[in-house]
């Protein structure tokens, strides 16, 4: 029966594991697949933005802009055609003509919109003297003042449609002229997404056949014998299930971030090779009007701009037909040969550090007189673009840490699950014995399940916000999305110290129970806001409901874990608490960009109703009121309270300890640490993953440490101790530059 039962849950666990690691990595994964084509667009768009602005900066005005509409539908014909990275013979280096596809299959549009937003050109007629939707006015593009330097985001979703604003600079203005958008449907996505779902499925399929194998060969020998004790059998158990969970899980992760990897190598060569057919059109342009090739004027500008849109290129150059380099750029600098004082071919800058591998190297070939057809007069020089190694380096180690990244938060969702799992082999095994049982493993659960629902909405609540604004109160629509947050931290405080007192008085369960129906019926009325006004009524009632059930949790360690195991209970809770919120904001962000906000609020809802399903099957033998004549009134004497906060003991407790941990918590961690990496530049997963490490620290360490406290006569000496790792934390800022 334990083998069976062991045998069951941990293919049951295998599976959830399994399953959580694919959503997290299909979301993703179709976040990078949409910036990078975004990232394609953009770059291709970049060209046209140029010719536009060169043309404003002649005199031409944005209203009255002769063959604006001939740009346009060039633009678009550039991003809807199919640009071939493939060598025509084996060490040509050369490429195949492109072919024109229809750009209507993505829903490729191209349009020119003024300073408020009104669309005065574009490729789709019906978009012609329409508004832009709001969001997209909210881009950088549209901002007053263009800003150099850092990047911002230049792209947003509505409608079905993804919209790409690119600023359009006039001459001698700080603000812009306008804006080309770029707008693409997400049909290529949603198909991208669900050719990445049926190959997740499969290799999914294969690794938990593979699971099932290694846990059938491993758990038999890991269920107690007759020698063996309980404990050490459970040990064995756990050790067995979570090894073989962990390892399909790394092994999932890592051919998923080496699928992405070969297919972040391939859009840099769609980029590259998008680059150089824009150039060749043009190169062959003026060749067609007589020039020669090695009298291109500023042709070294041309190529120094496309190095500076383009980050994932090392080197541009144009050789003659004798394949003496013309002209040439690189991030160290451009240059042109013919008018270097060392003669063609020797320019420091950008000498030539290609690549040995074959597949970082594009070549396109440049006709005498700018003809394209077959029967040409012989060939003018080449285009040889070289692909930034370590560009791609970048990108991949960037993937390789989101990617485990959501490798260590589906571990952590299944170490919770492997708790849980053993929770429920106890209770069948065990029968009318183990019924009574709820110690701190109980409440860790019952913490994680809870804080992953009360979680899920955590990443998008101001968006959801921002969706319903209309004016209220007078209040501006950046402080309207702050609200939702703010009703709940305020009601959250106000339930806590009713949760205080009611627990006294009737015991842990009733505020529990009342807490967790009140965030249920908060998120259910949260998913039915009609307007702004409802939505913050919602989460003020979702933050009382938190508020009751977070401190009648506590309450529970307090009341049923006694004096020695107190700091083993609250070190428990405290880990289910942050193993249920970074998991529960992850899957959270997942699914809302899946089934959309109201949907989400609607599975935190039922996962929070489960909970009390939940401790009234694991912790029914803690669910009591408290004995008659165990709260028995005393009447302190006066003074008595002066007395305690003049003790030498709490003076020292508050002043060193507390207080200063207060402000490490709150000061350097929350508040300065995210501010002096996004100052140093830290990306915002970066900044995600450092607060991951203090989560991580506060699930897994500080019950083991709990454990040793619990042992220690004097806990003083952990006090002192963690005062100086904190003391050493800060002064690390100032012995180190970073």
């Amino acid at each position: 029966m334990r083998r069976r039962s062991a045998a069951k849950g941990a293919f049951f666990l295998l599976v959830t594991a399994l399953g959580f690691n694919a959503m997290l990595g299909l979301s993703h994964m179709e976040k990078l697949y949409v910036e990078s084509m975004v990232s394609k667009q953009t770059l291709i768009g970049g060209d046209m933005k140029r010719k536009i602005e060169k043309s404003l900066a002649f005199g031409k005005n944005i209203r009255k802009f002769v063959g604006m509409e001939k740009l346009l539908e060039e633009a678009r014909g550039h991003l809807g055609r199919k640009f071939h990275v493939e060598e025509t013979s084996p060490g040509d280096g050369s490429m195949k003509a492109d072919e024109p596809w229809e750009a209507a299959e993505s829903g490729i549009d191209v349009s020119v919109a003024l300073p408020d937003g009104v669309i005065v050109y574009s490729t789709k007629a019906s978009f012609k003297k329409t508004s832009l939707p709001g969001p997209v006015l909210d881009l950088p593009a549209f901002s007053k003042t263009l800003k150099n330097g850092k990047k911002t985001p230049g792209h947003v979703k509505h409608g079905g449609v993804y919209f790409i604003a690119l600023p359009l600079k006039a001459p001698f203005k700080k603000a812009p002229a306008g804006a080309a958008i770029i707008t693409f449907d997400e049909k290529p996505v949603k198909k991208r997404v669900e050719n990445l779902t049926r190959q997740s499925l499969r290799l999914m399929a294969l690794i938990l056949a593979g699971g099932a194998v290694l846990l059938a060969l491993f758990l038999p020998m890991a269920v107690a014998r007759r020698r063996e004790s309980e404990k050490m059998s459970k040990f064995k158990i756990s050790l067995a299930m979570f090894s073989v969970i962990a390892l399909c899980q790394i092994v999932f992760t890592g051919l998923s971030a080496l699928s992405f990897k070969n297919y972040s190598v391939r859009i840099a060569r769609e980029k590259t090779a998008a680059l150089t057919a824009m150039l060749q059109k043009d190169i062959h342009y003026l060749l067609s009007k007589g020039l020669r090739i090695e009298r291109l004027a500023k042709m070294e500008v041309r190529l120094g701009e496309i190095i500076a849109a383009a980050p994932e290129l090392e080197r541009v150059a144009i050789h003659d037909a004798a394949g003496r380099p013309l002209y040439a750029a690189s991030p160290g600098g451009v240059v042109h040969f013919s008018s270097h004082p060392d003669g063609p071919g020797e320019a420091p800058e950008t000498a030539d550090r290609e690549p040995a591998e074959a597949e970082y190297i594009l070549t396109r070939r440049l006709l005498k007189g700018g003809k394209t057809q077959a029967f040409s007069p012989g060939e003018a020089g080449v285009i040889r673009a070289v692909i930034s190694q370590k560009a791609l380096l970048d990108q991949i180690k960037k993937i390789a840490l989101d990617s485990a990244t959501v490798l260590v938060i589906s571990i952590l969702f299944s170490v919770e699950m492997l708790i849980l799992i053993f929770m429920l082999m106890e209770k069948k095994t065990g029968g009318r014995k183990k019924k009574a049982r709820a110690g701190p493993k109980a409440i860790r659960s019952a913490a994680f399940i809870f804080l992953f629902g009360s979680s899920l909405s955590i990443s998008f609540v101001p968006l959801h916000m921002g969706k319903l604004y209309e004016p209220i109160f007078g209040v501006s629509k950046d402080m309207a999305m702050g609200l939702p947050i703010s009703m709940e931290m305020f009601f959250a405080g106000i339930s806590i110290m009713i949760s205080g007192a009611w627990l006294d008085r009737r015991g842990w369960h009733e505020p529990f129970f009342a807490g967790l129906a009140a965030a249920a019926l908060g998120s259910l009325y949260s998913w039915a806001a009609p307007d702004a006004l409802h939505f913050i009524l919602s989460r003020g009632a979702v933050g009382f409901g938190y508020g009751l059930a977070w401190m009648a949790s506590q309450g529970f360690v307090i009341s049923r874990a006694g004096e020695k195991n107190k700091n083993r209970g609250i070190a428990e809770l405290v880990a289910g608490i942050f193993a249920g919120s970074i998991c529960g904001g992850a899957a959270g962000a997942m699914l809302a960009e899946r089934m959309g906000y109201n949907a989400v609020f609607l599975i935190s809802a039922a996962i929070l109703l489960f909970v009390i399903a939940y401790v009234c099957l694991f912790m029914r033998g803690a669910i009591e009121k408290p004995a008659p004549g165990t709260r028995k009134k005393t009447d302190a004497p006066r003074g008595l309270f002066i007395r305690f906060m003049l003790n030498r003991n709490v003076i020292c407790l508050i002043l060193l300890s507390a207080f200063p941990g207060a402000v490490a918590v709150v000061g350097l961690l929350n508040y300065f640490c995210p501010i002096y990496l996004n100052g140093i530049g830290a990306s915002q997963s970066d900044i995600g993953r450092f607060f991951m490490i203090y989560g991580i620290c506060m699930i897994y360490l500080a019950p083991f440490l709990s454990r040793r406290m619990d042992r220690a006569m004097n806990d003083k000496r952990y006090m002192v101790i963690s005062g100086l790792l904190a003391g050493l934390g800060f002064m690390a800022f100032h012995l180190f530059k970073f």
